[in-house]
């Protein structure tokens, strides 16, 4: 959560606000792209693209991975740090996932 604060921060000195959803305000989707099953604390930071959505699975990394990589075939998965980094081969988004406590965090960026 400590990424989501950070952009939050960023976000609040640049003016521009941050909705954070309650968790049965959780959207299924975002663009297309899925959010994982029981989706919580989503903070859409913009729905118009570039548009970015965080959120917070009770799933693993590892989970959270798999939900994707099984949604998303088309995916390349890279590994940057500590983070999972799923992109669709044509730039159109991009997908990671972060360690948070016993879940993940998730960061959504659509780019077109």
């Amino acid at each position: 959560m400590r990424t989501m604060a950070i952009k939050k921060s960023c976000l609040l000195l640049l003016g521009i606000s941050s909705p954070v959803l309650a968790a049965t305000d959780c959207p299924e989707q975002f663009h297309q792209l899925p959010l994982a099953e029981n989706a919580s604390y989503c903070h859409l930071f913009d729905d118009t693209l570039p548009a970015t959505l965080s959120y917070f699975s009770a799933l693993t990394p590892a989970q959270t991975l798999a939900f994707y990589q099984n949604r998303l075939s088309d995916a390349s998965t890279s590994q940057s740090k500590d983070r999972q980094v799923l992109e669709d081969k044509q730039g159109r988004w991009v997908v990671v996932i972060s360690a948070d406590g016993q879940g993940s965090q998730v960061d959504m960026l659509v780019k077109e």
